[in-house]
């Protein structure tokens, strides 16, 4: 008998496993989501220098109050009798980011600065958030007409220049609201939810 034909009648032979659902065993146990998301950031180089760095804006910004005042000097604050000698300085050890035109502190104010646009931008996406889940769980939920009035609204909003549609809400509101951050919190989370 030749080798083709002695291959044919082994698998002949062997039985065929039935169709359906095959279990398989995984040693060692299979990863999260979280997990694998952590995997893939611990090998991606510039995404841990990334982090590093977000978490030191997000450290110096939290921790402002404590260091800033003592080492740079408040933020606002002018001193009108040092002013024309410290004003415009370059970079030096006492003022690392140099001084801006009233003598103020450079690094202080962005440090503060920091502290408010992360802020504005956590709160915003928290109203994002909110406001689609909400839209997206009603579309959901209750299919057919609503779902398709949801999705026209998202369409409307998305077809809008994002910052025109804010410079405008934040224009209708009256004067003496522009001075806070939420009129800017709830102008880009309800302009970000589609």
């Amino acid at each position: 008998m030749s080798d083709d034909l002695r291959a044919v009648e082994v698998l002949q032979s062997e039985e065929i496993p039935p169709a359906g659902p095959r279990v398989v065993e995984v040693r060692g146990g299979g990863r999260t989501l979280w997990g694998d998301a952590w995997y893939r950031l611990r090998r991606n180089k510039l995404a841990l220098v990334a982090l590093g760095w977000l978490v030191v804006l997000i450290m110096a910004a939290a921790s402002a109050d404590l260091w800033v005042p003592r080492y740079l000097g408040s933020p606002n604050a002018i001193d009108t009798t040092k002013m024309a000698a410290e004003r415009l300085l370059p970079p030096s050890a006492a003022h690392p980011m140099g001084t801006d035109d009233l003598g103020r502190d450079m690094l202080s104010r962005v440090v503060y600065g920091a502290r408010i646009s992360l802020t504005v931008g956590t709160l915003a996406v928290v109203v994002s958030v909110i406001i689609g889940m909400l839209l997206g769980a009603l579309s959901g939920f209750y299919s057919g007409w609503l779902d398709a009035l949801v999705m026209r609204v998202a369409d409307v909003f998305l077809a809008f220049p994002y910052i025109l549609f804010a410079i405008l809400l934040l224009s209708v509101l009256p004067e003496q609201s522009r001075t806070s951050i939420v009129p800017v919190v709830l102008t880009i989370g309800v302009l970000g939810w589609p």
